[in-house]
């Protein structure tokens, strides 16, 4: 996450950046607007939008381009992607959770997810969420692996990689 502050700070106003809510005179900006009414929980029915509505959890992406190949996110889908499938992670820790993470391969730019905050040293775009490291905290899980055809990097249920390259397991997940 990152944080700001809500109220725009004159140091920062005259060099050009104002990313309150409230202007340095007092005066609400039409995002504030946006920001209070939106992701309330506290009403019924709830307004959760933004990736919020799966709460507890987020969906972990399965997705394929034409050209590109398979994209496995918590984001949401670069254009010309279709989603071919999705399951859920925790957005927080839980026990008997650890965190996996997105990341893409410097030299062809090839999205994957890894269990090393490092990435395998490629680049890091950032925690995917929380996955169950075995199913003793929730028998419904259902492993899911790490799967590599060539250069394109899948997620899958099924442990033979359909048929492709199984880089192994990177948890649990719910469906």
């Amino acid at each position: 996450f990152v944080y700001h502050r809500m109220k725009d700070h004159p140091v920062e106003t005259k060099d050009g950046l104002g990313l309150g809510l409230v202007d340095a005179s007092g005066q609400y900006k039409r995002s504030w607007s946006l920001w209070a009414l939106t992701n309330r929980f506290d009403i019924i029915p709830n307004k959760l939008s933004c990736g919020f509505q799966h709460l507890p959890y987020v969906l972990l992406k399965r997705a394929l381009h034409s050209v590109d190949g398979h994209f496995t996110t918590t984001r949401p889908l670069p254009s010309g992607y279709k989603l071919e499938r999705t399951w859920k992670l925790f957005r927080e820790y839980q026990a008997n959770t650890k965190l996996i993470f997105e990341c893409v391969r410097t030299h062809d730019k090839r999205n994957f997810p890894s269990i090393h905050q490092n990435c395998e040293n490629q680049e890091a775009w950032g925690p995917l969420g929380y996955i169950y490291i075995d199913q003793s905290t929730n028998s419904r899980a259902a492993p899911i692996y790490r799967c590599r055809s060539g250069t394109d990097y899948f997620i899958s249920p099924d442990s033979n990689c359909e048929n492709t390259t199984n880089e192994g397991l990177l948890g649990y997940v719910l469906s």
